[in-house]
């Protein structure tokens, strides 16, 4: 018989308790680092957003028919395309929002925000106008039998928008709610 050239690995319960006194310390380091624990709540609402999405087209896939199916995954892919553009309000403001508390600026904010607020809800009231009035050609592209989907996307628009530069203001000065 030959013997491997590595160490066998211990079996039975000398084993496990070799084991457990190397994992543990380990987790108990891991868990006291920052990252980890500000990380581990965004990691857990990650899963549970992914898990309810699948269970969305899951659940859409088997309830609408492939037809219906279609038209619901084409409007959902619109989301996805504007998206990434309209995330830039949130960092841009997140980024401003910094600046201003950085620099002992802080009782400019408030005006700062109200002024790029009301030219925020303007662009997205012409933006949307401009989604409904172009809804027609978008459902012929994306062969769409109604246009429904793309017009209730153009009318969130404006709200959207003002919903990330919040969200981006809150994300700057660091006040996510807690006490």
């Amino acid at each position: 018989v030959v013997e491997p050239a590595w160490p066998r690995a211990r079996r039975g319960a000398a084993g496990a308790r070799a084991a457990t006194t190397f994992v543990r310390p380990m987790t108990r380091r891991l868990l006291r680092l920052p990252f980890v624990r500000a990380g581990a709540p965004v990691f857990a609402a990650t899963l549970l957003w992914q898990l309810s999405n699948f269970i969305f087209n899951a659940a859409g896939a088997r309830l609408l028919g492939p037809a219906t199916y279609g038209s619901l995954a084409a409007a959902v892919g619109l989301l996805y395309l504007v998206n990434p553009l309209l995330i830039t309000i949130q960092t841009v403001a997140s980024r401003e929002t910094t600046a201003y508390i950085s620099s002992g600026r802080i009782s400019e904010l408030r005006g700062a925000m109200w002024f790029y607020g009301k030219r925020l809800l303007l662009m997205g009231v012409v933006g949307s106008l401009a989604l409904m009035a172009a809804s027609p050609w978008i459902a012929g592209f994306l062969r769409i039998d109604t246009v429904g989907p793309i017009i209730v996307l153009a009318a969130a628009l404006p709200i959207w928008g003002l919903a990330l530069l919040q969200r981006g203001v809150r994300q700057g000065s660091q006040r996510f709610g807690r006490r």
